[in-house]
């Protein structure tokens, strides 16, 4: 779900949005390609291709990645997916430090939202970066 719309992958891989379509993120009818996953932030829509590439629709979606994915995640203004390696790729805006990260950090689930970012590594730890503005991080939050 994103914040005025939500998408889902059908059972033959065609992604179908539904709710506001201001900035082209909630197209009527299903893509045209086939997707593994779809993940809708807010004024965007960013789904995995069967082969593995992601793509983004919808606001702010000049920045795009190369790389191949597990999964995608639509944020605000910024995108972030884990790379089949299991190592991040984050594109778009960066205001709020939401998207740099170590190199070969590896991750097996990824939150993001607005202003920050959230994923456990694979041992299993939590890290999370970006804003921090409301100041009620735990103590194990990680800030780079």
């Amino acid at each position: 779900m994103g914040d005025e719309h939500t998408c889902g992958v059908r059972v033959d891989g065609k992604v179908l949005c539904w709710g506001k379509n201001d900035y082209g993120q909630a197209p009527a009818g299903p893509s045209a390609d086939s997707f593994t996953s779809v993940s809708a932030g807010y004024g965007k829509t960013c789904g995995i291709r069967v082969d593995g590439h992601a793509t983004c629709w919808g606001r702010g979606t000049r920045q795009q990645s190369a790389d191949t994915f597990k999964s995608v995640h639509a944020g605000y203004d910024f995108n972030c997916g884990i790379r089949t390696d299991e190592t991040l790729s984050c594109w778009g805006d960066n205001f709020f430090g939401q998207s740099p990260l170590p190199a070969s950090t590896r991750f097996s689930t990824l939150s993001v939202n607005r202003y920050d970012t959230c994923g456990v590594r694979v041992d299993g730890q939590l890290f999370c970066w970006g804003s921090n503005f409301d100041q009620e991080a735990p103590p194990w939050n990680a800030r780079n």
